[in-house]
């Protein structure tokens, strides 16, 4: 008898964006709900990081990061860290206000375990992140400039209580 593994399955590949709403909240529930009526058993998208400016999935800041455009705010809402009139103020400002709730209830010990655990990569990101938002406004100012600055910056840090000689 074959294993899970060598049986055949079905799937469908459908990015995330191309859910009714878009995003990863009710929608994605009754697709992959759908998915298990019809008997398949994957679902394949397509990369869902954190894009650049021309938002295709295939040009990502990071491998590991998240797009933000794909938390449903709906969602927020049902867990009580935003309201809808939160929502009327934007994605972006929406997603700030629940970064609030979240902070004033004191539910970090699980957000520090996160960090800690994906060092690796968050701390860079987040840098980049910044740093971005910063100098997108700059005339001249680029990816590889903002990546220059991060490993100056990494440079510095690793360095600083060094002489710089």
């Amino acid at each position: 008898m074959p294993d899970d593994q060598s049986k055949r399955k079905a799937g469908v590949l459908l990015h995330i964006s191309s859910l009714p709403s878009g995003k990863l909240g009710s929608d994605a529930y009754r697709f992959v709900d759908f998915l298990s009526v019809t008997g398949a058993s994957i679902w394949q998208t397509l990369p869902i990081n954190m894009p650049h400016a021309d938002n295709s999935p295939y040009q990502c800041i990071s491998a590991h990061a998240g797009n933000t455009a794909f938390i449903c705010l709906q969602a927020l809402v049902q867990q009580g860290l935003i309201t809808d009139s939160d929502i009327a103020l934007g994605h972006h400002q929406a997603l700030n206000v629940a970064h609030s709730h979240f902070v004033k209830e004191g539910a970090l010990d699980a957000f520090v375990a996160f960090c800690a655990e994906h060092q690796c990569w968050l701390e860079d990101y987040a840098l980049y992140s910044v740093l971005g938002r910063l100098f997108t406004l700059r005339p001249g100012v680029n990816g590889r400039t903002i990546i220059k600055i991060v490993i100056r910056m990494h440079w510095i840090s690793l360095h600083r209580n060094m002489p710089l000689l």
